[in-house]
């Protein structure tokens, strides 16, 4: 059997598509495509080699295929013809198996390229991403989601404070968070009667302290130094990144365009448990010493007291859970 030519054409089937009907038709290769014509109209057409697709990738041993062209062509050549297959073959090597899964590949190859890029571009630039979400979600979303931290605590646990406390609390609130920006942030304190020495920020700037740690503390300025450290988190949106960190951006998503009050209510318990990083823990001490400076609060008193609580370093919410950094910076 001689190899398909211009002048040896060779049966084939042509269907629009849309119908189980298929037409028969003369195809032959020529210089710069398939070229087949039609017998009930006497139509010539040509399907360039470059735009060809086939429904399955062409091998050696193939001995049909079927056509269609690209992009969205919903018509369709059908070709029995081992000879014509070869040949098509030597001149489209696009349709064979290896250039087929290449281009399967590279839409998915694209998108790791890209994700590729954007870490590289995040880690050069020293972006944050998670905080770049997390700037985005409403004011009003924070408060509601601290809200409901600090109502899961002090369910248990009730707010520990006299009139006085209460004031000298808001007064040294009041004074670091002037010291800490230009226009201060709204923050919102609250004292529970826990024994552990604990304190951390959730969203919405609402930090809480424990009994357990204002007993520890030997000074107003140690006081002064966990609240600052904690007010660090509150400006670097802390809490914020590590609730999108936590339940992904899609829920993310749900929170920036406000969310469920259930929702709200979850993640709020939520962050109970959540770890900051060690980056994390560092900005918000580079912040603490930043702010008590502002103030005019010893930043030796932060360092003390972390050191004086004597536990290994972790990255947890805990300010106990500290190394020296702080005590090196304030020296």
């Amino acid at each position: 059997m001689s190899t398909p030519s211009e002048a040896a054409p060779v049966a084939g089937r042509l269907s629009d598509g849309q119908t189980a009907a298929a037409a028969p038709v003369r195809v032959w290769l020529a210089a710069n495509g398939v070229q087949f014509h039609r017998d009930g109209d006497g139509q010539t057409s040509i399907w360039p080699y470059p735009a060809l697709r086939s429904a399955v990738p062409l091998t050696a041993a193939a001995r049909d295929v079927l056509l269609s062209l690209s992009p969205g062509g919903a018509e369709t050549l059908f070709v029995a013809e081992p000879a014509f297959v070869q040949a098509l073959r030597a001149r489209a090597p696009a349709l064979g198996a290896a250039r087929q899964r290449w281009r399967a590949l590279r839409p998915g190859l694209a998108v790791v390229a890209a994700l590729i890029a954007i870490g590289g571009g995040v880690r050069a630039l020293h972006l944050h991403p998670a905080q770049a979400v997390a700037r985005l979600m409403p004011q009003h979303t924070r408060e509601t989601i601290g809200r409901n931290v600090v109502a899961s605590l002090t369910r248990t646990r009730k707010p520990c404070e006299t009139p006085a406390s209460r004031v000298a609390v808001e007064h040294l609130t009041s004074r670091l968070a002037a010291a800490a920006a230009e226009h201060p942030p709204a923050v919102h304190v609250v004292v529970v009667d826990w024994d552990l020495v604990n304190a951390f920020a959730v969203p919405g700037g609402q930090i809480i302290l424990t009994r357990g740690l204002i007993q520890k503390a030997q000074s107003p300025d140690e006081v002064a130094g966990v609240l600052a450290h904690e007010l660090g988190h509150v400006l670097e949106l802390h809490p914020e990144a590590s609730l999108v960190r936590a339940v992904g951006l899609s829920a993310a998503a749900q929170l920036i365009l406000a969310g469920s009050s259930g929702a709200l209510s979850n993640i709020g318990v939520l962050l109970t448990q959540l770890r900051y990083t060690r980056v994390a823990e560092r900005e918000a001490d580079t912040q603490a010493l930043r702010i008590l400076k502002n103030a005019g609060v010893s930043s030796a008193a932060l360092g003390n007291f972390f050191e004086r609580l004597e536990v290994k370093p972790a990255t947890t919410i805990q300010p106990g859970a500290k190394t020296s950094y702080v005590k090196r910076l304030s020296e």
